[in-house]
């Protein structure tokens, strides 16, 4: 059962200040209150480089630039709070990830901030549940002619990260795992050490979306963690085999390793995700 020192319960004014800091927080995070209260904006104690991603992704959609306090409000105007997961800066420069929810009180012209550790448990996620090299190509074969004969679109990711040891890697599979759950989205585990995620009757915006997405979330469960993600997305033609779809994702794969980030190969034109936010 949780206590109220397992809960952050941080009040701030319309512009971000805090106002309240109540004990939960000071345990969970180190701050005291005397340190925060009309002093700090509750932005100063969010993980700055877990922000500035979150922040970036979100104005990229919204198609505007919002910085600091401001991404805040705008999230919850729009009612778009999503993810829920927010990792915190710690006053000992350690960090913790927390579940967080904001509510706004509109008489008062405050916001409310209510969080609550994540209860992360290690994962039984293992790489031999994934999709074979040789298997995934065989369904890319009937999912392409599929395609074609439906003319929709599908694409393609591969996602590479610099470290290789089995726990990284079964951490990330399990997190592209948990994001690809339609009927015939396929999940592989390849040769070249990527995971490679097959989504039928999905465009180039699904496709990018989901690649954003997932950057992030691993990025936020692995610090300090490089993840490169290449993407392909096309309308198979009659003609279009494996052979065809699979080096435009590695080839997207080793300019987004090159540039860091994510890339887009297409039959018609590449770009990086520099390119678009």
């Amino acid at each position: 059962m949780q206590t109220t020192n397992d809960i952050a319960i941080i009040n701030t004014n319309a512009d971000g200040l805090i106002t309240e800091f109540n004990d939960g927080a000071q345990k969970l995070l180190n701050y005291s209150s005397e340190s925060l209260q009309n002093k700090k904006l509750i932005t100063a104690i969010f993980n700055q480089k877990a922000f500035q991603q979150q922040a970036s992704l979100f104005c990229s959609k919204l198609g505007r630039n919002l910085s600091g306090f401001d991404v805040i409000k705008e999230v919850v105007q729009q009612n778009q709070y999503i993810p829920q997961e927010w990792r915190f800066q710690c006053a000992d420069d350690k960090f913790i990830d927390m579940h967080l929810t904001i509510t706004i009180d509109k008489k008062n012209n405050s916001y409310r901030f209510v969080a609550t550790p994540l209860q992360k448990e290690p994962s039984r996620f293992e790489l031999k549940d994934l999709t074979s090299e040789d298997v995934c190509i065989k369904l890319m074969k009937d999912e392409l002619s599929r395609m074609q004969r439906s003319k929709q679109s599908i694409g393609l990711l591969k996602i590479a990260v610099a470290k290789t040891d089995e726990e990284t890697q079964k951490s990330i599979a399990q997190i592209v795992n948990n994001r690809i759950q339609r009927s015939g989205d396929t999940l592989a585990f390849f040769s070249d050490q990527s995971f490679v995620a097959m989504l039928p009757n999905t465009d180039l915006s699904g496709t990018l979306k989901l690649a954003e997405t997932l950057r992030l979330q691993i990025n936020l469960t692995q610090d300090d963690l490089e993840v490169s993600v290449g993407l392909a997305n096309i309308i198979p033609d009659i003609n279009t085999t494996p052979a065809d779809f699979i080096p435009l994702a590695n080839k997207a794969l080793s300019r987004a390793k090159k540039e860091g980030g994510i890339a887009l190969e297409s039959r018609d034109f590449s770009w990086s995700i520099n390119n678009i936010i």
